[in-house]
Formats: structure tokens, C-alpha cells, sequence
């Protein structure tokens, strides 16, 4: 049983959501009769707890817009270094390919010299050795002249 009389009754238990009960619409009403300091307290904590979440709410609404600014920025700032990024490789990739190109012309050159000198040498040899036979049947003639 409930003291009406008492400094701080009970705290009476919600009724189920949907649900009209006038007995426990009544013992709210005697409560607050008869405790009106302690309802009033009760209230103030939950219009204070209200205040502390509005304000949490706030700084973290406030919170979430700058990390928005903050990630709007960073993206901006990868997507310079990645541009940056691709523009020296695509810059380091042309002079690479000029400088392949190059050599590989100084290389067809030097190819095509070799291959025309080593033509020539091929060609020298014969001669020489034309000209080494002939020499030798020359000095073979003279052997057989002077003995």
C-alpha cells in the first residue's frame, strides 16, 4: 500500500503504451499531490538531460560538417598528388620511349655499319686471299726460275 503522507512515495510504473488506465492516471495525480518538490526536481533533470543532449546533438551535427569539409579537402588533395602523380609518370614514360627511341636507332645505325663492314671484310678477304694465292704462285715461280 501506498503513504500518502510520505516525503517520497514510490515511483508508480508506466502504463502499457496504448492502454487507458484511470487507476494509474490517479496515482500520478496523487503523487504529484503530494510530492510536488520532488516531481518539479524530476523535471528539471529531464528538461536539463534534454539541454545536454541538444547541445551533444549540436557538436556532433557541427562535428560531422567539418569532417565533411575536412573529407571534401582531402579528396581534393589525393586527387591533386594522383594528377601530379600521373602527370610524371606519363612525363617519365615519353622521355623513357625518346630515349628508347634514340637508342634503338644508334643501334639499327650501328647494326647496319657492322653489317656493311663485316660485308667488306668478307670482301677484303677474298681479295686478300686472291692476292695471297697469286703472290704465292708468283714466289714459287721465282723459286723455280732461280734454282
Amino acid at each position: 500500500m501506498i503513504n500518502l503522507l510520505s516525503p517520497s512515495p514510490p515511483p508508480i510504473p508506466l502504463a502499457p503504451d496504448g492502454e487507458t488506465n484511470s487507476f494509474y492516471h490517479l496515482m500520478n495525480l496523487l503523487a504529484l499531490l503530494t510530492n510536488p518538490d520532488r516531481h518539479r526536481k524530476h523535471l528539471g533533470e529531464i528538461f536539463e538531460a534534454r539541454m545536454a543532449w541538444q547541445d551533444a546533438k549540436s557538436e556532433a551535427q557541427k562535428a560531422l560538417k567539418e569532417l565533411d569539409v575536412a573529407r571534401t579537402e582531402h579528396d581534393a588533395q589525393i586527387k591533386a598528388e594522383r594528377d601530379e602523380h600521373d602527370r610524371s609518370i606519363a612525363e617519365a614514360r615519353a622521355k623513357f620511349d625518346n630515349q628508347c627511341g634514340r637508342d634503338m636507332s644508334e643501334v639499327r645505325l650501328k647494326l647496319e655499319n657492322a653489317t656493311m663492314l663485316e660485308a667488306q671484310a668478307k670482301a677484303d678477304a677474298t681479295a686478300a686471299a686472291t692476292l695471297r694465292a697469286d703472290l704465292e704462285a708468283r714466289l714459287e715461280k721465282i723459286k723455280q726460275a732461280a734454282a
